[in-house]
């Protein structure tokens, strides 16, 4: 898993989502020393299926 930029449909709210051993690691693109979180490569998956399946809503 190489480096990902995720936005949301022309607005500023980004992720930056990048490898680390076997986790993915998540972090706010604007700020990019802020915090950050680690999840599985299992969780991160999970979450972009339930994401793409509608589970969190619309807008």
């Amino acid at each position: 898993m190489d480096l990902v930029v995720l936005q949301r449909r022309q607005r500023t709210e980004c992720v930056e989502v990048a490898a680390l051993g076997g986790c993915a690691a998540v972090r706010d693109s604007q700020v990019p020393d802020g915090a950050h979180v680690a999840v599985s490569r299992r969780a991160w998956v999970g979450f972009v299926r339930a994401v793409r399946g509608g589970e969190f809503g619309a807008d």
